[in-house]
């Protein structure tokens, strides 16, 4: 009987590893780590950790950077050194050797191109290294941004805990400083070299740099540079560097950046640029940071949360993220979530619920993928910096395949691109002008029972962030392609809801209806980037000009190559106008001025037949210009982006519209207002037929009672 037992035993281990490709341990060893981080009345912090019950040593080794010496102990790197004793062979101990943005003179920062952006330069001031750049910082206004630079007393209080050797790893307790896991330079290819951090309890704190650094454990993808082809989607099962957020647990990872530190070696050094781009020493943009592809999951239940408070960006990976389950909260300063490889990085959202509050500073996506984004399930609320970000910002592509998704920020970006083997439908929203990201917003059918709906000032995240935005995105499986519906916006919502979203809301009362005039051009299966895969530069093809372009109608002598000088985007002067042009023709001319012939002063002059020129929206600016294509339906080309790019180019109506008609996987609608004159509850019906009913019903009363009066008048008489 045993061995029947012990031979099913092996069957099932066996075919467990057979479908899921990984090896399956009855138990892994879990080991318990307490954090100890305790401030000093002097300002100062004690540090303690224990691993099962056991204390872990602590060592006064210290990293410093000093760009005025020559140091000759970091190769490439003459600024940095190291103090104290260097612990050897502990797999886990306490040190100071955290790395930071040292304190520089901000007299000495000069502000030059480098590498494509303008930034402030700190150029070294040892011997025979004067050309070359020691560190550079963002350029966020008229002075150096000081408060990314540090001092050596402030980074000494910040401890780092080194977990060193591969294994899982429960957290709880905390800590002011960093956790730093880095399992040595062969981790890489090494598919051993893996490490789970369980966050049970955790509170950890950094000030001068990211709160949880995975520097070297095993990269899942690591051929990546050996392929042909980028890919769409990346299976980080195997990563080396893991998240488990524990059940019924809260948890909170604090950290700020090290902006950028050089070493002294050119990228190419044959470059005849200016400034030469030289290779980096360190850069961390993210308060929770992995150089490698990092997972994060909950537990069974799904309760467990992460808060993640970053003064730069939130949660980074300098490959791919993929992201199963838990609860993760972001505030960052910048992005709310990044990974940085061009062209590569991936960032997969499988379950579980993100939500992001970035761009508290001068800018900041929630979501910016230097490659792709795929959402397949959970739950994503997305909020980027209103006047110039994305919710959802991709280099190469973004696919909605599934889950709840909300994401908001400026008009820059979409989605254009969808997976021909999923049937999610979204919906890309861009109004005319800023709403406010706490208004609930209401989709339902044409009977005006609600669809989906959201209210987000029920959400405690986001109830208080003060955040408005001109572009929504919105995706769930509620939708239906070739379906129509009625958007609303604002009002009161009654149902069950979680988080302020509404899966089945009963009704909704004072609500305005929203109304648009252009449905975008989507991409479909394999198109990257903006409205219609036309925004990204680089990325033109003669065959996408709208139907009907005459490139014969282009005014005589222009030369887009040859732009007058001054008039390039951002530095228009009325004087540099082309010679002929007469602004005196044009609609609201003074009364100082000539009115063009056949039209009165003051007048609005008559546009070509089948030709129309809307009024000015509410920021003075130009809503649609017109002109009828070959087949004389009217095409719209909007506004150019800040990169003077067009945003997008359109299927237009000369009236606005409040079907929204869902025609495919992807369905862009611009120029979306809301009327105020449309104030609208999905009781609507019913509330309007009660009083007509009791109104008849006193008519036909007062009839009977008149006809009676009469009857007995006649009697009398």
């Amino acid at each position: 009987m045993k061995k029947i037992l012990k031979t099913v035993l092996v069957t099932l281990v066996s075919l467990m590893m057979f479908v899921t490709g990984t090896p399956v341990c009855a138990e892994e060893e879990i080991h318990e780590i307490k954090l100890g981080s305790k401030e000093n009345s002097d300002g100062t912090y004690s540090h303690t950790v224990t691993v099962d019950g056991n204390a872990v040593s602590e060592y006064d080794y210290v990293w410093h950077a000093d760009p005025t010496i020559d140091h000759d102990e970091v190769k490439n790197s003459p600024a940095e050194y190291f103090t104290g004793e260097k612990p050897e062979g502990e797999d886990i101990y306490i040190a100071h050797d955290i790395y930071y943005y040292p304190e520089l003179d901000a007299d000495k920062f000069v502000k030059k191109s480098y590498d494509g952006e303008y930034e402030w330069l700190y150029y070294y001031e040892a011997e025979g290294y004067e050309d070359y750049i020691f560190s550079t910082l963002p350029v966020e206004g008229n002075t150096v941004p000081t408060r990314m630079m540090h001092s050596e007393e402030e980074a000494y209080q910040n401890a780092v805990l080194h977990i060193n050797k591969a294994g899982t790893y429960r957290l709880s307790g905390n800590w002011h400083g960093q956790v730093n896991i880095d399992l040595g330079e062969d981790s890489f290819t090494d598919p051993e070299a893996v490490v789970t951090l369980i966050l049970d309890g955790a509170d950890i704190e950094c000030t001068v740099a990211s709160g949880i650094c995975f520097y070297q454990v095993y990269e899942v993808d690591n051929a990546w540079e050996d392929r042909e082809e980028a890919l769409t989607e990346i299976d980080t099962t195997g990563a080396g560097a893991n998240i488990v957020i524990a059940d019924g647990s809260t948890n909170t990872v604090s950290g700020a950046n090290i902006f950028r530190i050089l070493k002294t070696k050119y990228k190419d050094e044959d470059s005849t640029d200016e400034v030469k781009v030289q290779k980096k020493s360190k850069k961390v943009d993210g308060a929770f940071y992995s150089y490698m592809s990092m997972n994060i999951d909950g537990e069974e239940k799904g309760t467990g949360i992460l808060n993640i408070n970053s003064e730069f960006e939130g949660l980074d990976t300098e490959l791919h993220l993929t992201i199963n389950g838990g609860n993760i909260n972001i505030t960052a300063d910048n992005d709310g979530i990044n990974v940085n490889e061009d062209d590569v990085s991936i960032v997969t959202i499988n379950g579980g619920k993100v939500q992001i509050l970035a761009g508290t500073g001068a800018e900041g996506d929630g979501v910016d993928s230097n490659g792709y984004i795929n959402i397949n399930g959970g739950t994503v609320i997305s909020s980027a910096k209103p006047q110039s970000d994305s919710g959802l910002d991709s280099s190469c592509g973004t696919y909605i395949n599934g889950g709840t998704v909300i994401a908001t920020g400026s008009s820059m970006d979409v989605v254009t691109e969808y997976s021909e083997n999923a049937d999610q439908v979204t919906l890309n929203l861009v109004f005319n002008s800023q709403q406010n990201l706490t208004d609930s917003i209401i989709i339902a059918d044409t009977d005006s029972k609600p669809v989906f709906a959201y209210d987000l000032s029920k959400n405690d995240f986001f109830k208080d962030a003060g955040r408005t935005y001109q572009c929504l995105i919105v995706s769930d499986d509620s939708f239906t392609v070739n379906d129509e519906y009625n958007i609303y916006i604002g009002g009161q919502l009654k149902g069950d809801e979680t988080d302020g979203i509404y899966q089945n809301a009963k009704s909704f009362t004072n609500a305005s209806q929203l109304f648009y005039t252009s449905t975008g051009v989507t991409g479909g299966p394999g198109m990257f980037g903006g409205f219609g895969g036309m925004q990204q530069e680089g990325n033109f093809n003669p065959e996408d000009i709208p139907e009907g372009f005459d490139p014969e109608n282009i005014p005589e002598g222009f030369d887009p190559e040859n732009v007058p000088e001054g008039m390039e985007q951002g530095n228009f002067n009325p004087e540099d106008m082309p010679e002929g042009f007469n602004p005196d023709n044009m609609t609201g001319a003074t009364e100082n001025k000539q009115a063009p012939e056949g039209t009165e002063q003051g007048e609005r002059p008559e546009m070509p037949e089948g030709q129309n020129m809307e009024k000015p929206d509410n920021n003075g600016q130009m809503q649609n210009m017109q002109k009828p294509d070959g087949n004389s339906q009217m095409q719209n080309m909007e506004k150019p982006d800040g990169n003077g790019q067009m945003q997008n180019m359109s299927q237009s109506s000369s009236e606005a519209k409040t079907v929204f008609l869902v025609e495919d996987k992807v369905n862009t609608y611009s120029g979306v207002y809301p009327s105020d004159a449309a104030v609208v509850s999905s009781s609507s019906s019913v509330s309007y037929t009660l009083p007509i009913v009791i109104a008849s019903s006193v008519v036909v009363i007062a009839a009977v009672v008149l006809i009676l009066v009469k009857i007995n008048k006649k009697k009398t008489s």
